[in-house]
């Protein structure tokens, strides 16, 4: 649990109805205080991507040549503590595209060095080399990851 979650429980706690005690003094100003944080809640919760989930469901029978839909899913205020957000997500498809981006790298690098070799007619030690097919078949085979 974090504070958060347990400054939110002492606030619900807190909860009443301003209309037995009146609209004005210190009970209506701790009453809008309250919803203030709950409006600003519900801000950061929509900004983080908390508060629905997109679910797929699969059309047995598609009458618009889709053979699924995306339905919006609110997900309860108490379990959103422990929903992936959307800076999670956003941190993992960076480090996706990273990965993606190191491996280009390395494609490129051995393109580079292999048209090299095959415009020169020497490898990267400067030896002759007489087999530019098969330097550009092993530049072009996939690298080790991806």
């Amino acid at each position: 649990m974090t504070d958060y979650d347990e400054l939110f429980r002492e606030l619900r706690k807190l909860e009443f109805d301003t209309t037995e005690l009146g609209q004005t003094g210190p009970a209506a100003k701790a009453a809008q205080a309250i919803e203030d944080l709950r409006a600003e809640v519900q801000r950061c919760h929509e900004r983080l991507e908390i508060t629905h989930v997109w679910r797929v469901e699969f059309d047995a029978e598609p009458d618009d040549g889709e053979d699924y839909s995306l339905i919006k899913t609110e997900i309860p205020y108490d379990e959103r503590a422990t929903t992936t957000d959307g800076i999670e997500c956003r941190d993992c498809t960076i480090q996706l595209l990273e990965e993606d981006i190191a491996n280009l790298r390395a494609d490129r690098a051995k393109l580079r060095e292999a048209l090299t070799e095959i415009a020169t007619g020497r490898n990267a030690k400067g030896e002759k080399s007489d087999f530019p097919e098969e330097i550009a078949r092993a530049a072009l085979s996939p690298s080790e990851d991806g």
